[in-house]
């Protein structure tokens, strides 16, 4: 089974108007695109074609015919597609926000189940009982916050503001708690640079407090007087370069602040902010499951499988991520047994056996009962790109 999908765009006012729209060989026009899903989460199924049948949504092809679209993670409880992939351009920061471990989901669930708050209503934290781990692919320059750095580090720089807290969780705690005016007064002690970061960085060979400081300007402008704007200062700031990528586990105090790429992450809607959003925030419960360790963001160094293939290795069965360098001369891939969804990403090429074409920014699902696909440029001359996102099984 090798269907093309036709993908749902998301216009949250985040986005930004131009870089989806040109990978798909849009016109951009004016109005911001924030993501692209490919896959089958309720909120924005994918639909299948076949035969010229764009009209079935994925979500109800894997309803119907379950062990045939998820293979082997079917065989092992899987009722759902254990993924979402999306394509994902911030032209604005994202919220501040942390993902419940699966155990803490479950918990949470039940316990909002048990108090009666709706599945829609704008108080409930608890959507489902999954985890929500993610790896962001950048496909340019992409701008993120992740983890907290070091706390001497930041209490030191967060001493200019006049918040006193020496540890993370203090830290946090302090920076929640602040009224506008106290955010306004602590903004005021610091010198904070007009230029992007993005121009400070390229001129000081790295992130530096400067650059810090001109994320704060950054976001005060975007967010106005919000408790987050200030997390550029006590998280760590990173700046990835295209094929570049970061992971996100449970726990971790994450946001991304700016440019495009490639995000697979578990089929989940768990999220607890801490900042840069109206949405709402659930303090106590987001102090109970944060990690207030510290250290460096989680880089995903690729591995190679092949000259043609690299894998950004996760320490999760829900998704994994490849990396295609595709030629004439087809690439014999193995799924596993596992459904997987394959990005045009440059070029064009052609899946399977049946040679389904796609151009640039167009997908197709493999479902699990192809152990193996075959992927190929489509030009005998040009070489061609894809990604793969797959999974390994996963138990219900």
């Amino acid at each position: 089974m090798i269907l093309k999908l036709t993908n749902q765009l998301k216009t949250y006012d985040w986005g930004d108007i131009d870089s989806i729209a040109r990978f798909l060989g849009q016109r951009p026009d004016g109005s911001p695109i924030a993501e692209l899903w490919m896959g089958a989460h309720p909120a924005g199924s994918s639909l299948v074609s076949a035969g010229g049948d764009a009209g079935t949504s994925l979500l109800d092809l894997i309803a119907s015919h379950r062990e045939e679209t998820l293979g082997r993670a079917a065989a092992a409880g899987a009722t759902e597609l254990p993924f979402l992939f999306k394509l994902l351009a911030a032209g604005k920061a994202l919220s501040i926000q942390v993902h419940p471990s699966r155990e803490q989901a479950k918990r949470g669930y039940e316990r909002e189940n048990a108090q009666g708050i709706a599945l829609d209503a704008p108080e409930r934290t608890y959507k489902d009982r999954n985890h929500k781990p993610e790896l962001m692919l950048a496909a340019g320059p992409f701008w993120a916050m992740s983890g907290f750095r070091d706390p001497a580090e930041s209490a030191a720089v967060l001493a200019l503001t006049g918040i006193r807290a020496s540890d993370t969780r203090g830290i946090l705690s302090e920076v929640l708690a602040l009224t506008a005016t106290d955010l306004a007064a602590a903004v005021s002690r610091i010198d904070l640079p007009d230029e992007d970061p993005e121009d400070l960085y390229r001129a000081q060979g790295g992130v530096t407090d400067a650059v810090r400081f001109a994320w704060v300007h950054e976001l005060q402008r975007q967010y106005g007087l919000d408790p987050g704007i200030l997390a550029p200062l006590f998280l760590n700031v990173v700046r990835l370069d295209a094929g570049e990528a970061l992971y996100q586990g449970a726990g971790l105090l994450h946001a991304y602040l700016r440019g495009f790429g490639f995000e697979v992450m578990a089929n989940c809607d768990n999220v607890l902010r801490a900042g840069l959003t109206p949405k709402f925030m659930n303090v106590a419960e987001l102090l109970e499951i944060v990690d207030f360790g510290s250290g460096p963001p989680a880089r995903v160094t690729p591995v190679a499988h092949a000259s043609d293939v690299l894998e950004y290795p996760c320490p999760v069965p829900d998704f994994r991520l490849l990396q295609l360098d595709l030629r004439a001369q087809p690439t014999d891939l193995s799924t596993g047994g596992c459904p997987a969804i394959v990005l045009c990403t440059r070029g064009s090429i052609q899946v399977g056996t049946d040679a389904l074409k796609l151009s640039q920014g167009e997908s197709a699902f493999v479902g699990g009962g192809n152990a193996r696909i075959k992927l190929a440029s489509s030009n005998e001359t040009q070489p061609a790109q894809a990604l793969v996102a797959s999974c390994a099984v996963e138990s219900a």
